[in-house]
């Protein structure tokens, strides 16, 4: 309804409880009255989207619950299934789901996330992604040179328009494949023998009203085990990367497949994540996951790819004082000298107001912000320092 233009009672009503919350209304009244196409220009997008997902979802005084605020109704019909993707989505930047999935106003050319972008700016989307690293793996294991693969990934870059026209938009191009190929030769010695795609089944609600289904095709096979084999093109593997490699892990041993680990291969290091053995924790794990995933639709989880890492490493070491786990957390999400979440301007723009530190301070690790870190973060922390969980 909001992507129509058209305000509900139920959010007319939310929106009378408090002048701060009206005003953010009437200013997405007026984003609205100035068109579709002002919705699709950039900053116009951005600041229209957010204003318009605060008066949906709400805010209010922290509560003890996922979200930041209230919620939205259950969906008249929910999604029946979930991608490997939707699942990645929903961990690292949950709000996201909110916008695109369930309010359908994100604008595309801000929702690629920073560190899914090859290098100069030139996106290949998930599928691309995978599917020239798989050629570019057959071509290193038959011997045969990667120059031509090179050039026909970067001519059908230009060809679908995702670099500018001219001499730098074709050494962008070229610079991008080139980084991505060339990890082929890494790549190709870590998978050692490619097996065929791995189907994900996994069913994410108890009486099976959403399941995940998806494949993975980077997966190998040395010595007899099956392991998955992830590439990045930046010189060290980021939160995202690990986390990306560790939910697609998890779901193939909840599949049924015995993949004994997740590996995410830079042009320089190699990060090993050790996966579950059983297929019921790791089954349990998934549906955490595809809970995250579902919540993230009904509205601000507290949940974001800066503070909630940080609160599960640390949360992973024992540390439970809600005093230093509430400095850290402040830290990462509004004053550190790193990259915080409040850089991101949707953050900054619909979580205005909410305070991580404020929440652990009162409830100590249970907030639910420390929560969902320990659901999302905290097993894959684990794993990368070789834990079983």
């Amino acid at each position: 309804e909001w992507a129509e233009g058209e305000r509900s009672d139920g959010a007319r009503a939310e929106g009378e409880r408090s002048d701060g919350v009206r005003a953010e209304g009437e200013r997405a009244e007026e984003v609205r009255a100035e068109g579709e196409g002002g919705l699709r220009s950039g900053r116009h997008a951005r600041q229209a989207s957010s204003e318009q997902a605060c008066a949906a979802a709400g805010r209010g005084p922290g509560e003890r619950s996922w979200y930041a605020g209230e919620v939205l109704p259950p969906e008249d019909h929910p999604p029946r299934t979930l991608s490997l993707r939707d699942l990645v989505q929903a961990a690292y930047r949950p709000w996201q789901v909110l916008l695109r999935r369930r309010l359908g106003m994100f604008d595309e050319d801000e929702a690629l996330d920073p560190e899914d972008r090859l290098p100069q700016n030139v996106e290949l989307d998930w599928d691309d992604h995978r599917a020239l690293l798989a050629r570019a793996v057959a071509a290193v294991e038959a011997g045969e040179p990667l120059d031509a693969l090179t050039e026909v990934a970067a001519r059908r870059l230009r060809a679908q328009g995702k670099v500018p026209p001219g001499p730098r938009g074709e050494a962008a191009a070229r610079a991008a494949v080139e980084d991505l190929v060339g990890l082929a030769p890494r790549l190709a010695q870590r998978l050692g023998e490619p097996v065929a795609p791995l189907p994900v089944h996994v069913p994410l609600e108890e009486d099976g009203g959403c399941v995940l289904v998806d494949e993975v095709t980077d997966v190998g096979r040395e010595g007899g085990a099956l392991r998955l084999v992830q590439a990045q093109t930046t010189s060290d593997p980021t939160s995202h990367a690990l986390l990306t490699a560790w939910i697609r892990g998890v779901a193939l041993v909840a599949s049924g497949h015995p993949v004994v680990e997740a590996l995410v291969v830079t042009p320089s290091k190699t990060a090993t994540l050790v996966l579950p053995e059983e297929q019921t924790k790791a089954a349990e794990r998934v549906r955490e996951l595809g809970r995250v995933a579902i919540s993230a639709r009904r509205g601000l989880l507290q949940l974001f790819p800066r503070t909630s890492p940080e609160l599960a490493r640390r949360l992973a070491k024992g540390e439970e004082d809600p005093d230093a786990l509430a400095e850290r957390a402040n830290e990462a999400f509004f004053t550190g000298f790193g990259k915080t979440d409040t850089e991101d301007p949707h953050v900054a723009d619909l979580y205005r107001g909410y305070d991580p530190a404020a929440q652990i301070r009162e409830h100590g690790t249970a907030a639910p912000i420390c929560e969902l870190a320990r659901i999302v973060w905290e097993p894959l922390w684990q794993a990368k320092t070789g834990g079983r969980r």
